[in-house]
């Protein structure tokens, strides 16, 4: 009885696995899609450079995954540079804050200076 259950849990979960990769997949092509059928202005560009990232936040939760949809991913997100207009200065100081990995905190400062040190929970 309880190996029947388990075998019933680990099929839903290896089900689930496959579904959240075929969703991702569905939903990229339906975001390129979007992106094609627009006017390809500069708010259809963000937001489908912004669906993009989104979707890749997701993918990397998985490592080893799909690795070929998100190689896909980087390659329409570097098709879509920001326009030559844009004044960096003014981005970098909207990046600012703290990030911490397990190795390194990155500090983010507004004149766009950042840094690293080593982790405290050494």
């Amino acid at each position: 009885m309880i190996m029947r259950k388990l075998v019933g849990i680990v099929a839903i979960l290896i089900a689930g696995g496959v579904s959240t990769q075929a969703a991702g997949k569905e939903d990229f092509e339906a975001a390129k899609k979007e992106y094609q059928a627009s006017s390809h202005d500069e708010a259809a560009r963000v937001t489908y450079v912004t669906k993009l990232a989104q979707l890749k936040v997701e993918l990397l939760k998985v490592p080893n995954e799909q690795d070929d949809l998100k190689r896909a991913i980087n390659s329409e997100c570097q098709k879509l540079p920001y326009p030559k207009d844009v004044d960096s200065k003014k981005l970098k100081q909207l990046i600012v804050g703290t990030w911490a990995s397990p190795r390194r905190h990155y500090v983010y400062l507004a004149n766009g200076k950042w840094g690293q040190r080593g982790s405290d929970n050494r």
